[in-house]
């Protein structure tokens, strides 16, 4: 019967304003009586926002531009706000696991309306208690995340319908103030929990898998949650419960927050004892103020679905990004890159900067476009402002990707260093691993492998800097603005060929030197040292002529070289009781570093011994091993 007098009400033309007022009254008792109509327009009728842990009062004044609680002011006195006051059992629980960590997931848990929660991206919102939950982001690239919500209701209080007649307003001057647009005239108590359960996930692990594992982790928990009373899980901690990470965010007090999956059973137990008497407001229900008196302040307009789905999405992305470089920066191997790793930790700077920007601007303008005083065009400018920037959200997923790939790339070679000390050489051979000016021993010849990633830098940090002086000022106009291509070594066919060569060359001469790390100098054998620099600073020397170079070093001055590929086995031309012509095919590369080529021949089990050319021997017939080393300079 009242859902038929809600229709025929809205049926009728409303003229007169006492007419209005009521049909929003008797729209407030129908959803506080659990029918819940379709909201009209702004002006029409109440809104209806998720408290996020805020305080609220029934009869407490709220601006619904800014988003903000008035405390201490009312339209009635205390006593006559507790005389009004009807309540109403709504008992309801539900409990559910999800896997989506993003902005749209973590709201869509909250029930934050479209417009509420533009204004918490904005940080307008000061939020607390369960609310805390949706500032809590994860890496999902490298952390798999489940979330574990309790979700309970349990009654209702509102304002009677006689209280909020105009004729009762005890203190109506409080709207000449201008700093209210609504009142709260119902609100839904309750208690959230979320339970945030995170793993890291290894290279080798199959997503899909990984997920359905965490999963089982926890249905015990889902059960425990749900039940009316807390009963004992039968399900047994596991070497991979041990690795699961736990975070807690309700409006629960508990004695201890859980950090793993036994202290989240727990913690679980402890809710189902506060269930009956902790309770806070979860949906609070807005009566506007313009309806009551001319006085008052108007709401005048929301902002457009497009447009709201446009700034979530630019922020989205920036969260994103944030999140995916910071875990990017924890990979064991880039702690070897220093300039790399210097790279990435100013372009995270860069994002957050952007991020923190740009909910500026949107705390700038949306309460003045909600009050009429802008138009919903200034939001508008703001994206096209940073769709016009490096901060757009296919730039800075190009910038994600690029440096994925390129540490991906670096940390293989690394590997491959190590990997060909392990398998060919053992114990034999040492690679160091140093910086240029720790390199101080020069009684031995010094063959460096050079990572020389700062001198072939993009421009990726200077475009970001320019673009975030440009979101600063807001002066030009978006459409005028070109945002410049970055290029990367990476990206660089020609570049990677020759870092791959200088690589292998240098494990070739690696893998030669073998026992006793001797290499062939001007003076003779001479033991060696093979150094790995992967992180020389920007400039030493000028810039190099490869991303990964051979350098060989003097007095701590090192030597850009261009290292010949070691020598292949002499080929026997002529051969007679006491000689033997041998003949030498020279490398195609490092030819200007070839003094001359020395034979080394060994009888048997003996050392290797410099057989100089044209030199004779008596010993007729003598079986010899020969090897051609080649000369490196090293004065």
């Amino acid at each position: 019967m009242a859902t038929n007098m809600y229709h025929e009400k809205q049926a009728l033309q409303v003229s007169n304003r006492s007419e209005d007022r009521l049909l929003s009254l008797v729209r407030i008792l129908l959803l506080v009586g659990g029918v819940e109509p379709n909201p009209g327009p702004v002006e029409a009728g109440q809104l209806e926002i998720a408290a996020l842990g805020r305080p609220f009062n029934l009869g407490m004044l709220y601006d619904a531009r800014s988003e903000k609680t008035i405390p201490g002011v009312t339209l009635w006195d205390n006593e006559t706000l507790k005389a009004n006051v009807e309540k109403k059992e709504h008992k309801k629980v539900k409990v559910e696991i999800f896997e989506n960590d993003t902005i749209s997931g973590k709201t869509t848990a909250l029930n934050l309306q479209a417009n509420l929660k533009l204004s918490f991206l904005s940080g307008l919102v000061d939020i607390g208690g369960s609310g805390e939950y949706l500032k809590d982001y994860c890496d999902t690239t490298t952390t798999e995340r489940i979330t574990l919500q309790y979700n309970s209701t349990s009654h209702w209080e509102s304002l009677g319908m006689d209280h909020l007649s105009t004729d009762k307003l005890q203190h109506l001057g409080v709207l000449e103030h201008k700093s209210a647009t609504h009142i709260v005239t119902a609100i839904e108590y309750g208690a959230d929990a979320f339970f945030l359960f995170d793993r890291k996930m290894s290279n080798k692990t199959d997503g899909t898998k990984f997920e359905g594992s965490l999963k089982s982790e926890i249905k015990g928990l889902k059960v425990m949650l749900g039940g009316s009373a807390a009963g004992k899980s039968k399900e047994k901690i596991t070497d991979k419960s041990e690795s699961i990470h736990c975070k807690y965010y309700g409006d629960f007090s508990l004695s201890n927050y859980p950090t793993n999956i036994k202290e989240a059973r727990a913690a679980i137990q402890e809710i189902h004892k506060h269930l009956q008497s902790e309770s806070v407001p979860k949906k609070v229900y807005l009566y506007p103020l313009s309806l009551l008196t001319d006085k008052a302040m108007k709401l005048v307009a929301q902002i457009s679905a497009s447009l709201l789905q446009r700034t979530e999405k630019q922020l989205q992305s920036l969260i994103d990004t944030r999140l995916i470089v910071s875990g990017i920066l924890k990979v064991p191997e880039l702690q070897h890159f220093g300039a790399l790793k210097k790279e990435f930790m100013d372009y995270r700077a860069q994002v957050e900067t952007s991020e923190l920007l740009f909910q500026e601007k949107l705390r700038a303008i949306l309460p003045n476009i909600r009050g009429g005083s802008m138009q919903e065009s200034e939001l508008t400018k703001v994206l096209e402002t940073w769709s016009a920037s490096m901060f757009r959200s296919d730039k800075m997923e190009e910038a994600v990707h690029g440096f994925k790939n390129e540490l991906n790339y670096l940390a293989k070679k690394l590997h491959r260093i190590w990997q060909k000390v392990d398998e060919e050489v053992g114990e034999e051979l040492k690679i160091e691993f140093s910086k240029p000016d720790e390199i101080d021993d020069n009684t031995v010849p010094i063959l460096a492998l050079e990572f020389n990633i700062a001198d072939f830098r993009g421009s990726l940090i200077k475009e970001c800097e320019e673009s975030l002086i440009f979101l600063k000022s807001l002066n030009d106009p978006p459409e005028k603005r070109e945002i410049k291509q970055v290029h990367s070594w990476y990206n660089d066919s020609e570049q990677k060929i020759l870092a791959m060569q200088n690589m292998d060359i240098f494990l070739s001469f690696v893998a030669s030197a073998r026992k006793g790390q001797s290499i062939a100098t001007k003076e003779g054998l001479q033991p060696a040292r093979f150094v790995c620099v992967p992180d020389k600073s920007k400039g030493e020397r000028g810039k190099a002529k490869s991303p990964i170079s051979i350098v060989e070093y003097n007095r701590r001055n090192g030597t850009e070289i261009n290292l010949p590929s070691y020598l292949s086995p002499p080929t026997v031309t002529n051969l007679t009781s006491n000689s033997a012509e041998l003949e030498v095919e020279l490398p195609s590369e490092g030819l200007e570093h070839i003094l001359s080529v020395l034979i080394l021949a060994k009888v048997n089990e003996h050392e290797y011994e410099i057989i100089k050319a044209q030199e004779h021997d008596n010993r007729n017939e003598t079986k010899m091993v020969v090897k051609c080393p080649s000369v490196i300079v090293h004065p």
